[in-house]
């Protein structure tokens, strides 16, 4: 088995947002994922997992994306680990097989499925987060809200809830499905977290710090321009997270954080 992808990894991760992650493509694209193994919301999953996502057409073999290494698929486990063994895809070039992904006991992994091609070239309708676990149960939390882009469609953007802004990946996430806006974190442990929304404009499957590209919001209903968090009580419903998509640009952590 190969060794952790930690310096390409975790080095986007550290970086606000700029966690490589979800190529988010137009609604109007009908390239998708149509099902994967484990399924969202799983349980007892098997800590040597070999895991797999079909696609509703034929893959582009040729694309390449930065997880797995040098992958025709592209996504990001959090929290982190080794890299599979392999990556194979069937005969019919819409199953991917990711064999061997190794996992913790007793653990909640957020599998953020990313970019992907279809041999026509289409890029993947909309990212897909899939929340499992290799313990007994998930929890009950939920955080929703609505998303908007004042500049055009706001679906196929993804949520994230932080922990820490700087440091880490997300501990739960969602996809803005349709373009009304509105999204539901599942699965979210009771704590404290910094909502983001992220759009991957340009499909690369990565969130870039480019302005003219992709767009990022973060959780900010006073307007002070200062990430506000929120908390979580175990099994609550919190309701009313809405964010605003803007450019994408680097910031500073006093930007983001009260002094």
């Amino acid at each position: 088995m190969s060794t952790p992808a930690t310096h390409d990894r975790r080095g986007v991760f550290a970086a606000l947002l700029a966690f490589a992650w979800l190529a988010a493509g137009p609604a109007r694209a009908q390239f998708a994922v149509v099902s994967t193994l484990p399924n969202h919301g799983a349980t007892h999953v098997s800590p040597a997992v070999t895991v797999l996502i079909t696609f509703n057409a034929p893959l582009d073999t040729s694309a390449r994306y930065p997880w797995p290494p040098e992958s025709f698929v592209g996504f990001r486990l959090t929290p982190e680990t080794e890299d599979p063994d392999s990556v194979t895809i069937a005969p019919d070039l819409q199953t991917v097989r990711v064999h061997n992904l190794p996992l913790r006991p007793e653990t909640r992994y957020t599998l953020a499925i990313l970019g992907a091609r279809s041999a026509a070239g289409a890029v993947l309708a909309m990212p897909v987060v899939v929340t499992f676990t290799t313990g007994t149960s998930l929890p009950a939390g939920t955080v929703s809200g609505t998303v908007l882009n004042p500049g055009g469609d706001p679906s196929a953007t993804v949520v994230a809830l932080f922990s820490d802004l700087f440091s880490g990946g997300p501990e739960a996430m969602a996809v803005v499905a349709t373009s009304s806006g509105s999204y539901t974190v599942q699965y979210v442990p009771a704590g404290t977290y910094y909502p983001v929304a992220l759009k991957d404009v340009d499909h690369s499957g990565d969130f870039e710090p480019n302005p003219a590209v992709d767009l990022m919001a973060v959780f900010d209903p006073n307007g002070d321009g200062i990430a506000d968090s929120i908390v979580v009580s175990e099994g609550a419903t919190l309701t009313g997270v809405n964010m605003s998509l803007s450019a994408f640009s680097p910031l500073k952590a006093r930007q983001r954080y009260a002094e």
